[in-house]
């Protein structure tokens, strides 16, 4: 283990660009992915479980795993249907999770490190909220949480909400007031990250590995309509580019809560944007992307695997 390296627990719910956002952190030579839990969220957790075990193996990443989390806090109140979608028929691998679950396994993961880690979240925020509730300790041991999530103006499954918000407000609510630094990708900056046919191309030629990660991006976004012809946005990818390289955005902080209980706002981000305001500003939102930086960052990694 290099200790110079940046410290990550990955939380995911793979999803193609989760799939993306893994393996660029696994490739980056400045990334030590310290553990990976699953949660519900793009896909049926069976699938979601699927895809981690056969990603891990297929891209030989020396990574240790567990599941957790396969429907939100508030069971009665389920946001969205999961679907079957997202298969990345990859070779069938027997799966080697850590039988203790997503909960035990990010606690002992923090408890062992010396310094502090930073939770990467790509999915519902299930797991991190049960983590947070079930041992406080564990906010003295994060770093920050970095998410991909949220939106400071319109959403994807709702005008108001983003998907992962969605999927689980309650979970998302309590994360966001632990007081654990919080920086959020949200959809004002994930959307831009278009890669289109010609870049996929690109990906391809730098090597075999490369070209796995673009089928699956391929086959996985068209189930949503997504083409390479109009572009297909690797959201949680800025997650990890964030963290190499932060001036490839623009942030500002602000309060952000989730609504909960609205009738056409549930799962919504709020960020207190009066000038006024003296509410505690518990997260950095990412308000800008340039997409020039991002992609050679990008680009970069997948080159030199």
């Amino acid at each position: 283990m290099d200790f110079g390296k940046i410290k990550i627990l990955i939380d995911t719910d793979p999803g193609y660009d989760d799939a993306a956002a893994i393996i660029t952190a696994a490739f980056s030579s400045n990334i030590d992915i310290l553990g990976l839990t699953t949660v519900f969220g793009n896909t049926s957790h069976d699938i979601v479980k699927k895809n981690t075990a056969s990603m891990i193996d297929y891209f030989n990443l020396d990574i240790p795993y567990a599941f957790g989390e396969k429907e939100p806090l508030n069971k009665n109140n389920i946001a969205t249907e999961v679907s079957e979608k997202d298969v990345f028929n990859l070779p069938e691998h027997e799966s080697r999770e850590d039988v203790k679950g997503a909960v035990e396994f990010l606690k002992e993961k923090l408890e062992e490190e010396r310094g502090k880690v930073t939770l990467v979240t790509l999915g519902p925020l299930t797991n991190i909220s049960k983590l947070l509730k079930q041992y406080p300790k564990c906010k003295t041991m994060i770093d920050r949480i970095v998410m991909m999530g949220g939106a400071l103006n319109t959403g994807n499954v709702t005008s108001a909400a983003e998907f992962n918000i969605y999927c689980d407000p309650e979970a998302a609510k309590e994360v966001f007031n632990s007081g654990v630094e919080i920086v959020m990708a949200g959809l004002d900056v994930t959307r831009e990250t278009m890669l289109y046919g010609y870049d996929l191309e690109k990906i391809s030629g730098f090597g075999e590995k490369q070209t796995k990660l673009v089928e699956i991006i391929k086959a996985c976004s068209s189930k949503y309509g997504l083409t390479p012809e109009k572009g297909i946005p690797v959201h949680d990818v800025c997650t990890i580019i964030y963290l190499l390289e932060p001036e490839v955005f623009e942030s500002e902080k602000f309060s952000v809560d989730v609504e909960t209980k609205g009738e056409i706002t549930r799962g919504m981000t709020l960020a207190d944007r009066r000038p006024f305001s003296t509410a505690v500003k518990n997260t950095t939102v990412l308000t800008k992307i340039n997409i020039n930086k991002f992609m050679r960052c990008f680009f970069e990694i997948m080159a030199k695997y």
